[in-house]
């Protein structure tokens, strides 16, 4: 039979000022004075086996003792003894990790509790509420605790491994009964960030909204504009079916479904599954093929391939977790369904990690109920120094169109120069430039077409919109600070007689920065572009939430080139960090704009915070919101329509209202707090730790509003 644990403990046990080893045995503590073998100076009992322990100076004498948690209750010990402690003191959860330090540099230790990625510390050994509150990290990473200048007392740091999530290894792939890994699921604590407060609704105007349920909201995962499915629509005969997918309060992937031909009611359905809703970049996506037949990729970010597929037509039922071809999937990112007009799907991720990774297309035909992988590295993002971030739409002719920047290295702000590609048919497998001319493959950075020259530090954002007209040109929309200009503003290009054009829309006003890895915490969400009509009979709507614009959902509209734009409320409440998703295949068939909308959260730099859940909706907008139009009026001189030179010549690449109408939704219910005063719970600021760009991944999510990774 196994001895007890040994647990060696480091501390100045005798106060002059050399730390020594003590070693733990069950409840048994053997406490050394020097840097010695031999018998110990010390030896008592002290606690129970099953408690934790921890090492500080509790009454700032100069001497280390010990401290014992049990369960949420902390027993302090003044000096090396047993029996009954000095000091006992309730404070956190059971589930929160414990570290000691100095925080404030007075000489006394006091305990900071680590929830995810969240510190709630303590300067003085008594309960109630924290004292400071720091997010910090990855939910993943391991925590260090030093005095790391000599100056300003204890601080934390980061160890974070370069393992790629989902790689092999015995822990990583331990699965449950439906091939879920054990390390892909919510984590077991993810009801600490959800606050006992009623779920936040929103109230709307210019449309319809249908609440599906409440979903979590902690962070930005549900509202990440690269989620670009988040709802989506089929024909089953002549009837329309809507099917939308979030995650819900605990992480649970929820699908919902409703006929819109019938009107029948949405039908929601809690999944065998759960996804690490702490990590913002482990979005949903989904797809409906020609079958029927719903496919689910989520929750992943260098993570091992998590997909399902329903166990049968128009049904809700997931199967077990399945490869789609096997191959590239072990470090998957960003998945992304792009249905055809034949029932067919294409299927595009990052394989690999930011700074090191390439786009993959999978592509599956309903005829053969089979995936195939097109390309394994359409885009080099890991050979040419540079990696893309992309954005892309299917067109009438079944071809894939894709936009892209590239990012130097894990930081938003090396971002820079606007790419293009598209594929020459609908099987995906050879691509050209906007001018026919043929890419040798893979595309590089040496070789790729650049619709816009952006320099790094522009403040130019990743993964946007792009949409196409009637006349299947391409229209890409993103923000970037313009040359001789303070203020980002939402740029439009678009494919115009063969030119890039670039329309400034001119519609912020107040500047902001743009920097730092993980999911970002910003005033503006990347906008979603949509396009009706074509040539200069093109009508722009692009859908925004902005500071400038109240943090409402807002739609503006334009003639393309007129350099004129109205805007249209469609929610009378703020929005959160929300970024816009919506139902592309019921705008590409019937003209119609059906939106995600969900009030969230994000802490800066892949942070997550505590907050209540809030209502999913779907937004039906009306016709009179993407009717309004300006009148047109000379062009304003911050609203400017710039042409690029000819694709020919830029290949290669670049140096560094209407009234609103009642509420159709319940109105926001006021925010209170209850949590408990024995568990922390105080303001938050954000910080995250700066990585070398050479790191396999530098990134923290999702959103949602990031520069993300």
């Amino acid at each position: 039979m196994a001895g007890p644990r040994t647990t060696v403990l480091v501390g100045d046990w005798d106060g002059d000022g050399v730390d020594t080893l003590a070693v733990r045995r069950g409840n048994i503590y053997y406490v050394k004075n020097s840097i010695a073998g031999g018998q110990a100076d010390d030896r008592f009992a002290l606690g129970r086996v099953g408690d934790q322990v921890t090492v500080g100076d509790w009454d700032g004498d100069g001497v280390d003792t010990f401290a014992v948690r049990r369960s949420a209750r902390f027993y302090f010990f003044d000096s090396l003894h047993g029996g009954q402690a000095d000091r006992t003191v309730p404070y956190g959860k059971p589930t929160d990790e414990i570290y000691s330090g100095d925080w404030d540099a007075d000489g006394i230790d006091t305990i900071i509790m680590r929830r995810g990625n969240a510190y709630l510390g303590k300067n003085t050994i008594s309960g109630g509420e924290a004292d400071f509150r720091i997010i910090y990290g990855r939910v993943s990473d391991y925590t260090l605790v030093g005095d790391w200048d000599g100056k300003n007392g204890d601080t934390v740091a980061v160890r974070r491994s370069t393992k790629p999530t989902g790689s092999s290894g015995s822990a990583d792939s331990a699965t449950d009964e439906w091939n879920q890994k054990l390390t892909m699921k919510a984590p077991a604590n993810v009801g600490d960030y959800v606050s006992s407060e009623a779920a936040a609704t929103l109230t709307f105007a210019n449309g319809e909204a249908d609440a599906l349920g409440e979903a979590w909201a902690s962070n930005s995962v549900n509202a990440t504009a690269f989620r670009h499915s988040s709802i989506v629509t089929q024909y089953r005969g002549t009837d329309e079916i809507q099917t939308a997918a979030y995650y819900g309060a605990q992480g649970q992937l929820m699908l919902a479904r409703r006929n819109v031909t019938t009107g029948e009611a949405w039908q929601v359905v809690t999944t065998q599954y759960t996804g690490t809703v702490t990590d913002a970049h482990n979005s949903i996506s989904i797809a409906v093929d020609g079958d029927g037949y719903l496919h689910v990729a989520w929750g992943m970010h260098v993570a091992s391939m998590q997909y399902a597929k329903s166990t049968e037509p128009w049904s809700l039922n997931l199967g077990k977790i399945t490869p789609l071809t096997g191959t590239n999937e072990a470090q998957v990112t960003y998945p992304e369904f792009y249905p055809q007009s034949n029932g067919d799907l294409f299927f595009v991720y990052r394989f690999g990690s930011s700074g090191n990774g390439n786009m993959v297309i999978d592509h599956y035909s309903t005829a053969a109920s089979a995936w195939t992988q097109v390309s394994s590295k359409l885009i080099d993002g890991s050979g040419s120094g540079v990696s893309p971030y992309w954005q892309a739409v299917v067109d009438s002719q079944d071809r894939l169109q894709i936009s892209w920047v590239w990012r130097a290295t894990g930081m938003v702000e090396t971002n820079h120069d606007l790419m293009y590609a598209r594929s020459t048919d609908a099987t995906g497998t050879s691509w050209e430039t906007s001018q026919g001319q043929a890419y040798t493959l893979p595309i590089t950075k040496a070789n790729a077409e650049i619709a816009q020259t952006i320099s790094q530090g522009s403040e130019l954002m990743n993964q946007t919109s792009m949409t196409i007209d009637s006349d299947d040109q391409p229209y890409i929309v993103s923000y970037w600070k313009p040359k001789d200009s303070p203020v980002v503003q939402y740029m439009v290009a678009y494919l115009s007689d063969a030119h890039w054009t670039v329309e400034n829309t001119g519609l912020r006003t107040s500047p902001f920065s743009l920097s730092g890895s993980g999911s970002k915490a910003l005033p503006i969400a990347r906008p979603q572009i949509l396009v009706a009509g074509s040539g200069s009979n093109a009508v722009v709507h692009l859908i925004l939430r902005d500071v400038d614009l109240g943090s409402r959902v807002v739609l503006a509209n334009s003639r393309v080139g007129s350099g004129q734009w109205s805007t249209v409320d469609l929610t009378t409440t703020a929005v959160g960090l929300w970024e816009p998703s919506f139902d592309v295949a019921l705008w590409q068939r019937t003209g119609r704009l059906d939106l995600f909308i969900e009030k969230v959260n994000q802490v800066d730099g892949e942070g997550i915070g505590i907050f209540p859940a809030s209502y999913a909706y779907v937004l039906h907008v009306w016709d009179n919101a993407l009717n309004s139009l300006p009148d047109v009026l000379p062009q304003e001189d911050d609203a400017t329509v710039t042409q690029s030179p000819t694709p020919s010549e830029s290949v290669g690449s670049s140096d560094p209202s209407i009234p609103a109408p009642e509420d159709t939704a319940t109105p926001v219910v006021p925010e209170t707090t209850t949590e408990p005063s024995e568990e922390p719970s105080t303001p938050s600021t954000s910080t995250e730790p700066s990585e070398p760009s050479t790191t396999t991944e530098t990134d923290a999510p999702a959103s949602g509003n990031s520069g993300n990774q």
